[in-house]
């Protein structure tokens, strides 16, 4: 399949179809795609018409007072230096003809993959995209931070330059209010490490307040507020619909629902539902809940409350109730005046299982909006590639299949399936015991033409050695060990190369391109 080149501020972008990529599942790529058969897991398709009825739609459900609550507690939250931008962006959530689109990830330290700020990038090129096709409205890019997860080891995880980098972070319970103290040095230890991400862990801050820190170094010119769900005001707000998970669960059945008919159509699921899914929160403890002998109790039986006494307990203690996966959608999309929400493969995937939870809450379903994805090659990268006579789709082939493409010309070996069916079909005619000598004959025939393809490659291949060396060591600094970049290297790696990375890449995103995009770096 062939691409035309599209130009972009610094980079030239090759674009190929998901499902021309095998590192995606097929769930994804028919959603990429605007498969209609999608069309029951979603609120609207991501086009003006959509995007006009959804605005409608949250305009109508989001309440004013949600509105006020909302401003001052991101206001008390971002308590930094705003920008000009932000700034703006935070008064005109008073608005009610303000609404927002927002992402959210993991505390992952130091920045994390490649994939983070594509993924913040997006959100704030779709606010701009919106802005300028429905200028009576005002569109605020939001970064949820995960910061009641507790899953620790996958944070600490940290790709720098092909090298895995591993922080001791030796604390329990929710990530963000863990102190940050002893991540500088760690950091500092690493070569060619930016002393100014460092400078954002340093002593006394916690991981939400380092995290927002270099989201504000990198992002805040650009208008984006950060948002963090761990809030007593928050959570009042979402307090009856919490209590009424926990005394009379409701969301694993309306999440199967969906589930049930995405399975039915092939698609495999992407989350479970648990039969109570709220965590119990305190400093340094956040431990599952389920019933158990008609009691609420953590799963470690350490904490136990008979219903009523859960249900005082938790309304005079909401910040004590944590959401988990299947939860945790539905408070953010009733914090915020979302219109979209934009997330990687997995996100989009257990998403599009969720749309009976969000009915029989009553909040509206966001539209759904893939992160961007891309393959981005430096100027080095760039002439090895077309030195190499290399495509795009190219890079993306198996070794196998490349070697085959690119030194057996088209036409070297004939297809001989219509030969062989004319020939069959006049034997038949002719003498139906020459049938089986025909088909014998054939099958030696093609033998020894598979035989004879597989010399002429070999020896191709030895001829082209230093070519398909040249043409190995790039692949693997693209995909280190296999996997894709954005998912095994760090941003971070990019910025220190060049300063001017993240703006090249904002400048490259179609927030409603829904195709991955190789970028070629010329500069």
């Amino acid at each position: 399949m062939s691409h035309l080149p599209e130009t972009s501020v610094g980079l030239q972008t090759l674009p190929l179809e998901f499902h021309e990529i095998k590192n995606f599942t097929t769930l994804f790529s028919s959603f990429a795609s605007h498969d209609k058969v999608l069309a029951p897991f979603l609120s609207h398709f991501p086009d003006l018409k959509g995007f006009e009825a959804q605005i409608i739609e949250k305009s109508t459900a989001y309440k004013p007072e949600m509105r006020d609550v909302l401003y001052r507690q991101i206001r008390s939250q971002m308590n930094h230096k705003l920008s000009d931008l932000q700034e703006k962006n935070l008064e005109a959530l008073t608005d009610s003809h303000t609404f927002s689109v927002s992402c959210g990830h993991q505390l992952n330290l130091a920045g994390g993959p490649v994939y983070m700020a594509y993924k913040i990038l997006t959100v704030i090129a779709l606010a701009q995209k919106l802005k300028l096709e429905f200028p009576q409205h005002q569109f605020v890019p939001f970064h949820w931070l995960a910061t009641e997860d507790h899953d620790v080891e996958e944070i600490c995880e940290f790709p720098f330059f092909g090298k895995k980098h591993k922080f001791q972070l030796d604390q329990t319970g929710a990530v963000g209010p863990m102190n940050s103290n002893t991540l500088p040095a760690q950091m500092r230890e690493i070569q060619d490490f930016p002393e100014w991400m460092a400078a954002t862990y340093e002593s006394g801050q916690t991981l939400v307040q380092a995290t927002r820190a270099w989201l504000n170094e990198q992002f805040g010119e650009l208008g984006l507020l950060v948002i963090d769900g761990d809030d007593l005001e928050f959570k009042r707000a979402f307090h009856s619909l919490a209590i009424q998970e926990l005394i009379q669960p409701w969301v694993q059945k309306a999440l199967d629902e969906k589930t049930h008919l995405l399975t039915d159509l092939g698609f495999k699921e992407q989350i479970h539902a648990r039969p109570i899914n709220l965590f119990y929160l305190n400093d340094n403890e956040r431990i599952r809940l389920e019933e158990k002998d008609g009691q609420i109790q953590t799963i470690d039986g350490k904490y136990r409350w008979t219903k009523a006494e859960a249900t005082d307990f938790f309304e005079r203690n909401p910040e004590r109730l944590s959401p988990n996966v299947a939860f945790r959608p539905l408070y953010s999309q009733l914090l915020l005046p979302d219109v979209a929400f934009v997330g990687g493969p997995a996100e989009i995937a257990y998403w599009l299982q969720l749309g009976t939870v969000f009915e029989v809450a009553k909040v509206p379903f966001p539209i759904l909006i893939p992160r961007f994805s891309a393959l981005y090659l430096n100027p080095q990268q760039v002439r090895k590639m077309e030195k190499l006579h290399l495509s795009a789709a190219d890079l993306f082939k198996d070794q196998a299949e490349l070697k085959r493409d690119l030194f057996l010309p088209d036409g070297l070996i004939p297809d001989l399936e219509v030969v062989f069916q004319n020939m069959l079909s006049w034997a038949q005619s002719v003498d139906v015991t020459l049938v089986p000598a025909t088909k014998a004959e054939f099958a030696r025939m093609q033998k020894q033409l598979e035989g004879l393809q597989k010399r002429i490659q070999k020896a191709a291949e030895m001829k082209n050695e230093q070519q398909i060396g040249q043409i190995n060591n790039l692949i693997t600094n693209l995909f280190p060990n296999g996997n894709l970049q954005e998912r095994s290297e760090s941003w971070l790696s990019f910025l220190v190369s060049d300063p001017d990375w993240l703006k090249k890449i904002a400048a490259s995103i179609q927030p409603l391109d829904f195709r991955f995009q190789v970028l070629l770096d010329k500069n």
